[in-house]
């Protein structure tokens, strides 16, 4: 869906040209052109796409273009006070627990609206599929997680398990979509400080580090394929600033994350 997306929206100007006549001014005026509009990891998406499309059917092309320089993520890291106030404000119990899912895991909105009954063992919870959309914009779930290394296995917090419902079959009766919604709908009703559901992972992260817990158990823990990826996200966070949360809820964190193998 998202490469239906890209062609769709960032290739109208190269798509009538025959691929064996690129050459990398071709190629680089069309990066300069995106790059007017679109963030840098945007345009390296697109790029990317194009490069992979080159690989396959036109090997024998040297393309190499320039791409916009990566701006250092600005993390909003909600803090203890920012999460006490939200799950405060929450009526709505299904939000409620995504929420504890998201900053005491953490866990995607893919992924927690995925879960079913059998994943959740003692404290331990296993992701192992995730809810994704189709190019039709119709949801349904995936039988593997986002990546290789979104198989996880994680420890949450007693007080989080205790918020999942006994039922069988599926946790969640919603999709993403539904959960990012009543997400927003709760900080606007309730003027609490404005952050995405996304940014609730941040705090994880965050009270993990300040907890001690190494950027590779977290990188785990997060799910990202590659070092870097953790790395080049949470280099830039200021921790020192988080430490009142951190001490407040370091406790939550008893355990290290196991690190698991796909099925």
């Amino acid at each position: 869906r998202g490469y239906q997306t890209q062609r769709k929206n960032y290739y109208k100007s190269i798509e009538t040209i025959r691929i064996r006549t690129l050459t990398t001014p071709v190629v680089q005026e069309w990066i300069n052109r995106l790059a007017g509009r679109l963030s840098p990891k945007t345009v390296s998406n697109v790029n990317g796409l194009l490069m992979a499309a080159l690989a396959m059917f036109a090997p024998e092309l040297r393309i190499n273009v320039t791409l916009p320089r990566k701006i250092p993520a600005q993390l909003y890291t909600p803090s203890d006070s920012d999460i006490k106030a939200l799950l405060a404000a929450i009526d709505d119990d299904e939000l409620y627990l995504a929420v504890l899912l998201a900053a005491f895991g953490p866990l995607r909105r893919g992924e927690l609206c995925a879960l079913e009954s059998s994943d959740v063992h003692d404290n331990y919870i296993t992701v192992n599929k995730c809810m994704v959309k189709d190019s039709n914009g119709i949801w349904h779930v995936q039988p593997r997680p986002k990546t290789d290394a979104s198989f996880r296995t994680v420890d949450f917090p007693e007080f989080v398990i205790e918020h999942i419902p006994q039922k069988e079959g599926r946790i969640f009766d919603c999709n993403p979509d539904n959960i990012t919604n009543r997400f927003h709908r709760t900080i606007q009703r309730n003027n609490l400080s404005p952050f995405r559901f996304h940014d609730l992972r941040h705090t994880c992260a965050s009270l993990l580090l300040s907890s001690g817990i190494s950027m590779k158990q977290i990188q785990i823990w997060l799910g990202h394929s590659t070092f870097a990826t953790t790395a080049d996200i949470y280099a830039h966070l200021d921790f020192t600033a988080q430490e009142e949360s951190a001490n407040a809820m370091s406790g939550m964190f008893s355990r290290e994350p196991k690190e698991v193998q796909p099925a």
